[in-house]
């Protein structure tokens, strides 16, 4: 038998074999491949990227509403002069936004799959699944091609990747339809695809080889306590990695840890990309940015008019003629209180705002609401290409397309580049005669725009009622039938802010007149060439 001491010896032996949970972590940390964040890590953004950042900054500032704009406040709310910081703070909290160009982006996106998406062609089995649950998530093709074109909308260009599920390495086709495996399209938003490695061809045709985008996730860290933690996955034409932020048990400093990698069979990156605003490959521009540079205008000037409404309300009390000890003592103003003064010449009464300066604050934000209202219809009317008569002008009418009609003829191209995608991934081949239909017959012709222009402006001048102005929207097609215009209009002027000067109210977001057609017109002239504005062009 053991002596009791060896019995000792092997139990603190057993022990010192165990490590602690924190030590065990530590000495997995210690096995991974992990760096420390900095400019040539997992997280470094492409040129590219950051180029159209700058221009996302004020467009997801617009998005995130009334909340985020205050939040940014001294990046578009300048504070005036010698403005003091409580004071600013103030002005601030009383000032809102006028949501123009988040109604609009969700305007233009939501109408055309309010009736689903047709297709024509019977899919091979497991791509029929799509139609009804893209991504695994039980979200219908319809819905994530409303959220897929508008973030195209709203950044210019999105994306979709056509990944597959997870199988055992070596798995055969048999096993994968087995085991129910089938490719997903999988919605990358502008922002989230944060790097990207283009190479070129033999042919010459450009490609992409390596794309990095994140993929956050919430992880529980206890029996209720959440922790997000930042990842990103990057994805080459044979193999993926996923990296995640977390700190060290070591030192406790933030690294990139990669906790997960494979290879795939594709043998390229399945990746669709839908613009709006086309640059070039890989780069866009906002579809909507003049209407959003507009609707910071208008957020500035209606921060201003508030601030002096604030002022205008009440007045200013003057006082003459009293004993200055007096006045820096205080003077008690009440109905049950006498104010007297032995000097004759004594004056004490308030003195008020004319309300000049709130009428052409009233006006420049009427202005302004008129141009954006302009700018938000501009992508649904068609496009006039000079005099011509009236029939040519309905042929004209029937040959082109508006800039919205054009990007949900390209969201179907580029659905149909994913199936075509998802095909290959499975080894078959989708019918010749497959193809997708969004509805988007819902383009304002020259002729109808020019009717609502006429209509608009006499609502401007008070010379037609809002319930008139609504009632000839409602008959040509413009407002749904459906709608009851006594119910609009009662729910307008529930929405309609305070009045601020002596304008004749506007109609929410359907009012402009001829003149901020001009000045719209005027706005919109963009510094791009015009070569690289091929609105909706799928990728090369």
């Amino acid at each position: 038998m053991p002596s009791p001491d060896a019995a000792i010896r092997v139990r603190e032996q057993s022990t010192n074999v165990l490590p602690s949970p924190e030590e065990a972590l530590a000495q997995l940390e210690a096995s991974m491949q992990s760096h420390m964040p900095g400019p040539d890590s997992v997280e470094t953004k492409s040129i590219d990227y950051n180029t159209m950042a700058t221009r996302w900054d004020l467009i997801d500032d617009l998005r995130g509403g009334t909340l985020r704009m205050r939040e940014n406040a001294r990046h578009w709310l300048p504070s005036e002069e010698k403005e003091s910081g409580p004071k600013y703070n103030l002005r601030v909290s009383r000032s809102f936004l006028y949501g123009a160009y988040s109604e609009a982006v969700d305007r233009l996106s939501t109408r055309h799959f309010s009736k689903g998406v047709t297709t024509v062609g019977e899919l091979p089995d497991g791509l029929d699944e799509l139609l009804t649950d893209t991504d695994r998530t039980g979200q219908t093709l319809a819905q994530q091609g409303r959220e897929f074109l508008r973030d195209s909308i709203h950044h210019g260009l999105s994306h979709i990747l056509v990944d597959f599920a997870r199988m055992p390495e070596g798995a055969n086709l048999a096993e994968e339809r087995e085991a129910g495996a089938r490719p997903m399209f999988v919605h990358i938003p502008a922002t989230h695809l944060i790097a990207w490695r283009i190479e070129v061809g033999e042919t010459g045709r450009p490609f992409l080889s390596e794309i990095r985008y994140r993929e956050n996730t919430v992880l529980y860290t206890g029996a209720y306590k959440e922790e997000e933690r930042m990842r990103i996955r990057v994805y080459r034409t044979n193999d993926w990695e996923l990296w995640e932020m977390r700190k060290a048990v070591q030192d406790r400093k933030n690294r990139w840890f990669l906790i997960e990698q494979g290879t795939h069979t594709f043998g390229a990156i399945p990746l669709v990309t839908l613009y709006t605003d086309r640059v070039s490959y890989m780069l866009a521009r906002p579809a909507l940015e003049d209407l959003a540079w507009t609707n910071l205008a208008h957020f500035q000037s209606n921060s201003e008019q508030r601030n002096l409404l604030r002022f205008a309300r009440i007045g200013i009390l003057f006082a003459s003629g009293f004993e200055q000890e007096k006045i820096e003592a205080g003077l008690n103003i009440s109905p049950t209180s006498l104010i007297g003064s032995t000097n004759p010449e004594s004056d004490l009464k308030y003195v008020e705002h004319e309300g000049g300066a709130m009428e052409i604050g009233a006006k420049d934000l009427d202005r302004l609401e008129r141009q954006m209202d302009i700018l938000a219809l501009k992508p649904i009317i068609l496009p006039t290409t000079g005099t011509i008569s009236a029939t040519g002008q309905a042929i004209e009418e029937s040959k082109s397309q508006s800039a919205l009609q054009t990007w949900v003829r390209a969201t179907e191209m580029v659905y149909l580049q994913a199936f075509q995608l998802a095909a290959k991934w499975t080894k078959s081949t989708l019918p010749k005669d497959f193809k997708m239909d969004i509805f988007n017959d819902f383009a304002i012709s020259p002729r109808v725009r020019d009717d609502v222009l006429a209509l608009l402006e006499a609502r401007g001048m008070g010379e037609i009622s809002r319930k008139t102005l609504l009632e000839e929207l409602q008959r040509r097609d413009l407002i749904a039938e459906h709608r009851d215009i006594d119910k609009e209009v009662e729910e307008a002027k529930k929405d309609m802010p305070e009045a601020s000067g002596s304008i004749p109210p506007r109609v929410g977001g359907t009012g402009f007149n001829m003149r901020g057609n001009e000045e719209g017109s005027r706005l919109a002239q963009r510094d791009k060439d015009p070569n690289a504005n091929q609105a909706g062009s799928p990728r090369p």
